[in-house]
Order: structure tokens, then C-alpha cells, then sequence
């Protein structure tokens, strides 16, 4: 080995010692972080957990006692007013949120609603384990978490008159929820575009940058409107007639056996002339070019 080889090795030695401490530190940093986040998330985990027992506590609650809807209403009121109107943002949420489940039209349904969206979202976690991101979440697209997944399903029972108490209707209010194509949703990511093109045009002052950003200026939430549902209406798919019964087939074949057409002007003169036009024979008035007698004679 030469004398520079020796001085490369004993130099990188000499930089791989020095840098371990600060290689430990971060990964021991990163450690933290993530210990942190992992904290963070088991709390809100945790906190949505009892809170999903909350809302099946108050539901049985208000059955049991059979409290009225103004009652309800009254008693969700004097929690919302606490603390000077200074409760945060989020307790308020859910105090009208226990409000619903509270409420006679829903505390019924609510078990069978609950059970079905933690079935839908056992399962969606289990296709997450199976297929990762090419899985298929509605719930979770939708709604983001199985706490909000009780919530929204629970919900669209006053506000949209629509029980979901199965796990079929809840994965089909959820792709309706989608936000993907959720019209107001899709016109502010229009507006980032229109941002995003303006800052680009400042800078570069193309015509087709500048043409794009007037394009995208015409949309509307009643344009997006209109697109969508020209889009649906044109991929709806046809629905087929029900099959007959054999009943309806052998009056059907009677009917035809027993019914003679009206001749049309053509067959009647089929008639009148005793002829029948044979199979492949050429329509000569179907010709767009004179006929060629000759044309149609066998060669000898």
C-alpha cells in the first residue's frame, strides 16, 4: 500500500470517527421525533376511542331516559355556552356532535350505524395491510379517521334523511363524499392552479402560460357542475330489460304465429306477381350507377 493510500485510509478513519458522535446524536434525534410523534398519535388514538364511547354512552343514555329533542337541544346549549364562549373550537364540535346521537330520530339506529362503520373501517385497515397504497379506502378518503367515519355516517341520518346501517351503504356515501369530486373542493384547487400559473407568468411571459391561466378563469362551481353530471349521465350504463317469463315467452310466440303484417307496398306487389325475391339477389334500384346489363352476364 503507498504512502498516499495509507494517508486516504487514516484521514477517512479519522473523519468517520469525528463524525459518529453528530451520526449517534441525529439518530437518537430522530428517535425522539419519532417516540414523539408516535405519542402524539396514540393520544389522539385514544381520545377518538373514548370518544367513540361517549357517543354510544349518550345515545343509551337518551333512550333510556327518553329525553325530548328540545331537551337535548337545551342541554347541548348550556355545554356549548361554558367557559365564557372560550372553549376551544373542537369541544363545541363535539358537543353537537353527542347532540345528534342524542336526538330520538337517531339514537334508535345509532348501535347498528356504529357497528357497521367500524366494519367498513376493519376492513379497509386490513386491505391497507394487504394491498398498501393501491388499497381501496373510501372511508378513508372520505373521512380520514373511524371516529369521523361514525360521525358522518351517523349524520346523514337527520341532515339527509339516509340510514346507513350497513357497511354496503356506508362505502357508497363515502365514494359519493370523495373529495375529489367534491365541486367546491375541486374550484379552490383551480384557484391554487391559477396562483401557481400567475406566479410562473411573472417570470415567463408565454402566451400559453397566460392563454391557461384565462382558461381556467372561466370555471365555475356551475361549470364543474354541468361537466360532471354530462359525464355521468354519458357513462351510465344501459340497464337491461328483465327476462321474460315462460309465461310471457309462449304468449309472445302465439302472437307471432296468429298475427299477419299489414303488406307493405313492396311485398304486395310481390304478391301480385307470384314472385318471391330470392336470398343475395341484387337490388338494381339500390344501384347508385346505371345498369350494366353486360355487367352481370356469366363469361363464356
Amino acid at each position: 500500500m503507498t504512502k498516499d493510500m495509507l494517508d486516504s485510509t487514516a484521514i477517512a478513519t479519522a473523519i468517520a470517527s469525528a463524525m459518529q458522535g453528530a451520526i449517534s446524536r441525529h439518530s437518537m434525534e430522530l428517535d425522539d421525533i419519532k417516540a414523539e410523534a408516535d405519542a402524539v398519535q396514540a393520544k389522539r388514538d385514544d381520545e377518538m376511542v373514548t370518544r367513540e364511547g361517549t357517543l354510544r354512552t349518550l345515545a343509551d343514555m337518551s333512550a333510556s331516559n327518553g329525553w325530548t329533542a328540545k331537551q337535548v337541544d337545551a342541554g347541548a346549549a348550556i355545554v356549548a355556552s361554558m367557559g365564557n364562549g372560550k372553549l376551544p373550537a373542537s369541544v363545541k364540535t363535539f358537543a353537537n356532535e353527542l347532540r345528534v346521537v342524542m336526538q330520538p330520530g337517531t339514537r334508535e339506529a345509532f348501535p347498528s350505524i356504529m357497528n357497521a362503520a367500524l366494519e367498513v373501517w376493519g376492513s379497509e385497515e386490513l386491505a391497507r395491510t394487504m394491498d398498501g397504497k393501491d388499497a381501496d379506502t373510501p372511508a378513508r378518503k372520505a373521512w380520514k379517521r373511524r371516529y369521523h367515519t361514525i360521525v358522518a355516517a351517523t349524520q346523514a341520518l337527520p341532515m339527509k334523511g339516509r340510514l346507513l346501517d350497513t357497511a354496503e351503504t356506508i362505502v357508497a356515501y363515502a365514494r359519493e363524499c370523495d373529495p375529489s369530486i367534491d365541486v367546491k373542493k375541486t374550484l379552490k384547487r383551480v384557484a391554487a392552479l391559477m396562483q401557481e400559473l400567475s406566479g410562473i407568468a411573472i417570470n415567463f411571459p408565454e402566451q400559453d402560460v397566460k392563454a391557461a391561466y384565462d382558461m381556467l378563469a372561466s370555471v365555475t362551481e356551475a361549470s364543474l357542475t354541468t361537466a360532471r353530471n354530462h359525464m355521468l349521465n354519458v357513462a351510465a350504463p344501459t340497464i337491461a330489460a328483465a327476462p321474460m317469463t315462460a309465461q310471457e315467452m309462449k304468449a309472445a310466440e302465439h302472437a307471432e304465429r296468429t298475427t299477419t303484417p299489414e303488406p307493405t307496398p313492396e311485398t304486395a306487389d310481390t304478391i301480385l306477381d307470384g314472385r318471391k325475391p330470392m336470398p343475395g339477389a341484387v337490388d338494381l334500384g339500390a344501384l347508385t350507377t346505371p345498369y350494366n346489363g353486360a355487367a352481370f352476364q356469366r363469361a363464356a
